[in-house]
């Protein structure tokens, strides 16, 4: 069954029914889960996508925004006022799961992972009461999401924006091997000389075309008038990193900007997500990730990809659960097919590349993983959310949902 509610009192009165007779049920709150969290076999999908108001305080700092609203959809209201806030790079990706297990983004760099955003929540507990998270459940929120409760709203920091440049830069990737170590090489030295200022956020990907192409997703935000400075020169730094670019970076708005991947990816697919974490991208690193896309299955829409965090947002906080707090990189496989034929070809290919990174023991593998990218059987509680964190959310557990009533959330004590 699949129920859509309309407001945080129809899950009030839903959960206590689902509870009294054990009925299992997941929480839907986005477009999309590669695991299948999101529904749950004979039983009840609380799809939340019908609750996605936006409303922006007087002041113009926060807004209250749904449990279930899509983030182009929160992006394109922000917009209409002048403002904007860290959002995926998919536009049909749910903004509440994608914010409370993390959220790395265009804007991470400037204004902080989706986490950093929370500022206060909603939530419809076991009992079918409504509450206001307290500072505790806040910080238990803020990385272990709907751990203890329904998330029906958020109350999110917003920001004025002055202008926007975004989009694709591409170099073609011939010979394959020899383009990704040569740019990740010359990257690296960039970064390491001259760090970009937190205006810049850049998203990496192999993307699997004809011919093949290296591709960088650019994105520069600026607050005010002098911040715009420094992008056209930024942007003829990564140009310079490899031969024969083209590009499309221009002045855009987020909403726009995080529609190119929804365009680039088809809406259908079979296979799945491996992800780990990296310290940098080594040159061993590029040497993986040069003979994973040399090994992509023919004609398949799988990639390689990279969230890079780096700048203020990567200093040790316990306002959140969210451990991963240091400079580093967030790889991405991503295996999938539109053909169902090819499912255990792509998803083989994605293991195989996962267990090659992990073959580098010198540290650069980092512990822990990001959850939204994990399936639940994979996910290493210690090495994610540490021993602090874990405490919090077994007390918060034990507090609100003793009987594990939501036990089919993302985070599974």
């Amino acid at each position: 069954m699949i129920i859509r509610p309309q407001s945080a009192a129809d899950i009030s009165s839903l959960i206590p029914i689902l509870a009294k007779n054990n009925t299992p049920f997941a929480v839907r709150s986005g477009g999309h889960d590669m695991f299948n969290r999101s529904q749950v076999r004979d039983g009840v999908t609380i799809d939340m996508r019908d609750i996605a108001y936006v409303h922006i305080a007087d002041d113009k700092a926060s807004a209250r925004v749904g449990g279930g609203i899509m983030s182009r959809y929160l992006e394109e209201q922000l917009e209409a006022l002048g403002l904007t806030t860290p959002c995926p790079l998919h536009g049909a990706v749910g903004y509440v799961g994608w914010a409370t297990h993390g959220g790395y983004g265009p804007l991470s760099t400037m204004y902080g992972l989706g986490v950093d955003q929370i500022i206060g929540a909603k939530v419809i507990i076991a009992s079918g009461d409504v509450i206001d998270a307290d500072k505790e459940l806040l910080v238990g929120i803020r990385g272990g999401g709907g751990i203890v409760g329904v998330i029906a709203e958020l109350v999110i920091r917003v920001y004025p924006v002055y202008e926007n440049l975004g989009g694709v830069i591409q170099f073609p990737s011939s010979p394959i091997p020899e383009t990704i170590n040569n740019f990740w090489s010359k990257y690296s030295k960039l970064m390491d000389e001259t760090p970009p200022p937190p205006n810049l956020t850049i998203y990496h990907a192999m993307i699997n075309s004809d011919p093949p192409t290296l591709t960088m997703f650019f994105c520069w935000t600026s607050p005010s008038a002098q911040d715009v400075d420094g992008a056209g020169s930024w942007l003829q730094k990564i140009l310079a990193l490899a031969p024969n670019p083209t590009h499309t970076v221009g002045k855009t708005q987020i909403s726009a900007f995080i529609q190119i991947l929804e365009i680039m990816l088809p809406a259908t697919v079979y296979g799945t997500i491996y992800t780990l974490n990296l310290r940098s991208v080594t040159p061993t690193a590029a040497e993986v990730m040069a003979r994973g896309f040399e090994s992509i299955p023919y004609g398949t829409p799988s990639n390689i990809a990279y969230h890079q965090l780096r700048g203020a947002f990567t200093t040790p906080s316990s306002a959140s659960v969210f451990t991963a707090r240091y400079p580093h990189y967030v790889v991405e496989i991503i295996s999938l097919t539109q053909e169902e034929s090819q499912e255990q070809d792509v998803i083989r290919w994605g293991k195989a590349v996962q267990d090659d990174f992990r073959q580098d023991k010198t540290g650069n593998v980092l512990p822990g993983s990001y959850i939204n990218l994990t399936p639940a059987g994979d996910v290493d509680l210690d090495g994610t959310y540490g021993e602090e964190g874990l405490a919090v959310l077994r007390r918060l557990k034990a507090q609100y949902d003793p009987e594990n009533v939501f036990r089919n959330a993302l985070v599974r004590l």
